[in-house]
């Protein structure tokens, strides 16, 4: 289904967008979010962990280790084809 396809890539965009944006020193003093996210995201867990919690520690695992943006977001990509169903926003 095509939908499911693009759903995957759109959600994970999504996600990684508040975390992003209150991980980033500078991005989090220029933007000053107010959220993390939409609300439906306090209900979703992955293995017993918040999704939003998840996410953000492998986007700063990665990030800390050096890896390239593009390679963070490879790891983050995966862990949503792999989650998908827990997903479900």
């Amino acid at each position: 289904d095509m939908n499911n396809t693009k759903s995957v890539v759109w959600k994970l965009s999504e996600i990684i967008d508040p975390i992003i944006l209150q991980t980033d020193p500078i991005i989090k003093d220029l933007v000053k979010p107010k959220s993390w996210g939409y609300q439906v995201f306090d209900n979703l867990q992955i293995e017993g962990t918040k999704m939003q919690e998840y996410f953000t520690k492998i986007y700063l695992d990665s990030r800390n280790a050096g890896d390239s943006f593009d390679i963070t977001m490879k790891k983050l990509y995966e862990e949503a084809k792999k989650y998908e169903k827990e997903l479900d926003f």
